[in-house]
């Protein structure tokens, strides 16, 4: 275990990026790239611009001189001008948000990469459909190999309806403004992790691979605005949803939800992140002086 400075999460060289891929050439591959990436920036980059704040991390940034935050960056009305993914069920989330109360709603959302093996996803939907809360479910239809059908049975859906809704795609941005979202289960990726302290989300953990541990440890340990969801602390060997992971049972998962949603202290100091967020891009904020920097830096180059 190492750590790079006071304030930064303790790392295994397990969770190291390209510890987190499957065999050893794909391990060599990554970590070439790493080093290839870094190596240009260091020969070629004159300034880093990075998605956080200064209050965020303070002490990762003042590792890297080059580094200058100018995030959180979002456009202000949670409206993005184009998607991805296209967002032909946006309304019906919506409204289907306005008619829960504030903070009462579990929203899931594995990111892009993520997969989850038979045992774990079947954990997973009885572990949700326990808590007997209101819950937005974002699945990718690549989330699992089995079919939508054997991972939702008629029944499940039955004893849910009303309670949840299941989606292939979410407008993440709008889903975590929305005040009736009480609480994100995320692969913590690191733009689902800004976006979520830039609305005052409070975090469940469930990373996958690369800088997503990392994250996780920053949102758990660091700023304490949310809590793992794998068992303890030595699961974190391979890739999640792999057999050799330890399964993460439905109990588990219902008492995680239970814990994060009725955590008031949590809920405070994840609406004090918000609030530092908005600080930063605002007016005279840290990284709204930074972005000026920038332009002006850009400027000189032109």
């Amino acid at each position: 275990m190492f750590q790079l400075a006071a304030g930064i999460p303790t790392l295994r060289t397990s969770q190291l990026a390209w510890s987190m891929i499957g065999n050893s050439a794909d391990k060599s591959a990554v970590f070439s790239f790493v080093m290839i990436n870094n190596r240009a920036l260091n020969d070629h980059a004159e300034f880093i611009i990075c998605n956080t704040f200064m209050d965020l991390e303070p002490q990762a940034i003042s590792l890297l001189p080059s580094a200058i935050p100018i995030g959180p960056l979002f456009p202000a009305d949670h409206h993005p001008i184009g998607h991805l993914w296209p967002p032909a069920n946006s309304s019906t989330i919506m409204d289907w948000l306005d008619a829960h109360s504030p903070g009462s709603v579990l929203y899931i959302a594995f990111g892009s990469h993520a997969i989850f093996d038979r045992a774990q996803v079947d954990e997973l939907v009885h572990g949700i459909e326990m808590t007997k809360r209101p819950f937005l479910w974002a699945v990718r239809p690549d989330l699992t190999t089995m079919d939508r059908s054997e991972v939702f049975s008629t029944e499940f859906l039955r004893r849910v309806q009303g309670r949840g809704l299941l989606v292939a795609w979410a407008p993440q941005l709008q889903v975590l403004g929305h005040p009736s979202i009480g609480c994100f289960m995320t692969h913590c990726g690191w733009n689902s992790t800004m976006e979520g302290i830039r609305n005052g989300m409070r975090f469940l953990c469930w990373p996958y691979f690369t800088d997503q541990f990392l994250n996780e440890s920053y949102i758990c340990d660091i700023w304490r605005i949310g809590l793992r969801v794998r068992p303890n602390e030595e699961d974190v060997e391979g890739e999640l949803g792999r057999s050799e992971v330890a399964l993460i049972t439905r109990k588990m998962i219902r008492e995680r939800v239970e814990e994060v949603m009725e955590d008031d202290e949590m809920r405070k100091r994840a609406l004090m992140w918000k609030e530092r967020a908005l600080k930063s891009v605002s007016v005279g904020g840290s990284s709204y002086e930074n972005f000026k920097k920038v332009v002006e830096i850009m400027k000189t180059r032109t």
